[in-house]
């Protein structure tokens, strides 16, 4: 399945750590414990794939706040945690 929980709208001068360790928590550990417990089953397979979707709020070359409100820090939390997600993805290749 997908999960795509709402996430807060919160700019980055009034972000609580609740919001900001909800977000963590679902987008980087989250996704560093599945993709662990697939790796495996990944190596058993011919095909060793593993691809997270994410979200362009989470690039580091491009914050395209047109869309998504006010400039600046406009969903701090979300953003934070999917740039995180996004360096797990990129470990996970590494490695």
């Amino acid at each position: 399945g997908i999960s795509n929980p709402a996430h807060p709208v919160d700019p980055v001068m009034n972000t609580s750590p609740e919001d900001m360790m909800s977000c963590f928590e679902t987008n980087v550990v989250g996704t560093t414990m599945v993709t662990q417990a697939a790796v495996p089953l990944l190596a058993a397979s011919e095909h060793k794939i593993i691809c997270n979707i994410t979200s362009n709020m989470g690039a580091m070359t491009s914050l395209n706040v047109s869309q998504e409100g006010p400039p600046g820090g406009n969903s701090a939390s979300y953003r934070l945690s999917k740039a995180a997600g996004n360096m797990v993805t990129r470990l996970f290749a590494a490695e």
